[in-house]
């Protein structure tokens, strides 16, 4: 019995995995080490880099611009204090310590 035959499941779910580079790549790698299904193994693992570079370098920019996907935000470690990291907390200094 085939399983992973372009039309059956095993192949979509594997389409499917590669939405995600990692599980893409995994799934399409592992299944490249058994002969009959290195055709099978090639798509999935050729559409999981073609899905990441579409997806990072056309999709991601497109939704930041327009506000629909969140744009990450940097702080120099200079910028940055310990009352920040630590909301509503007080930072006792050294010579407030009981010794």
């Amino acid at each position: 019995m085939e399983k992973f035959g372009l039309g059956k499941k095993w192949f979509w779910i594997g389409i499917v995995c590669g939405f995600h580079i990692g599980f893409g790549l995994i799934y399409g790698i592992s299944l490249a080490f058994e002969k009959k299904f290195r055709k099978e193994a090639i798509i999935i693992i050729a559409w999981t880099i073609v899905w990441f570079v579409l997806q990072s370098q056309l999709l991601v920019p497109f939704l930041q611009t327009r506000g629909l996907y969140p744009t990450p935000v940097y702080q120099s470690s200079s910028s940055q204090t310990l009352e920040s990291l630590i909301p509503g907390g007080t930072i006792l200094s050294t010579s407030t310590l009981p010794q």
